[in-house]
């Protein structure tokens, strides 16, 4: 997010000096203008959120996490229970899925993983890799903001399928249902060495139960969520502001 703030906060410094220095004609200065402001507004928009998406995605919260030993916890939250305690309970809800909770002082972690899977078909090797996680980063008591993340890589004879890498590099949220057999010759000969079903849904109801039963609130979106939706907000009002200005001084230049 930093860099991507930095590149646009040059953009738009540079059509601001050119709109002062280079145009001449006020129709121009105005659309060339008009863009350095819109450039600058992601820039600086993208940069202001990027202190705080780092804290929530760094390196301190994802050094020390440990996995939650499952307990129902059933104490009635007088005040929010304490994010272990929450992890537990979590675990304990997730038990007999494939999720794995960990967490430590200021994160709980839960993932989902289809570890690298291989096979045979005919004389040609495919694999596939699949990956969900959430992170929820303390954001007050009883407060926490949430990301997800999902990475899905699939491969034959050994090269990526033009397509087929695909995920979240940023936090937002993901909901997704995804199902796959597929049939071939594993390297310890099993015949079906893929056959797994992805749905976030497993995660997100019991995960909002446990938060109800803690006492804490609904998770918010993370900082660098909640960047990139406002930048896309922007970008998506230049695709009809922008066309406008031009027209404008196509308009005014007749």
């Amino acid at each position: 997010m930093i860099v991507f703030g930095v590149i646009f906060t040059l953009l738009g410094l540079v059509a601001a000096v050119a709109a002062l220095v280079v145009m001449s004609e006020t129709s121009d200065r105005l659309a060339v203008g008009f863009i350095a402001v819109l450039f600058l507004v992601v820039g600086v928009t993208a940069l202001a959120f990027a202190p705080r998406a780092r804290r929530e995605m760094g390196a301190k919260g994802a050094g020390d996490l440990r996995p939650a030993a499952p307990d129902p916890v059933v104490q009635e939250p007088d005040t929010p229970w304490p994010l272990a305690a929450v992890a537990a309970a979590l675990a304990h809800e997730l038990r007999d899925t494939p999720y794995v909770v960990a967490h430590n002082d200021e994160v709980i972690h839960v993932r989902w993983e289809l570890q690298d899977r291989s096979w045979w078909v005919l004389a040609q090797r495919n694999g596939t890799n699949r990956v969900f996680e959430t992170r929820l980063v303390m954001a007050g008591p009883g407060k926490v903001t949430r990301s997800d993340h999902y990475y899905a890589l699939d491969w034959q004879a050994g090269a990526p399928v033009v397509g087929a890498l695909r995920g979240s590099s940023g936090g937002g949220r993901v909901w997704r249902f995804e199902k796959r057999v597929e049939l071939g010759t594993s390297t310890d000969g099993a015949p079906t060495p893929v056959d797994y079903t992805l749905n976030t849904a497993d995660l997100n109801t019991p995960l909002q139960a446990v938060l109800d039963r803690a006492g804490w609130t609904k998770p918010k979106l993370g900082a660098e969520a909640k960047g990139a939706l406002i930048v896309g907000l922007i970008g998506a009002s230049a695709v009809v502001i922008v066309p406008i200005v031009f027209l404008v001084q196509w308009l005014t230049g007749r």
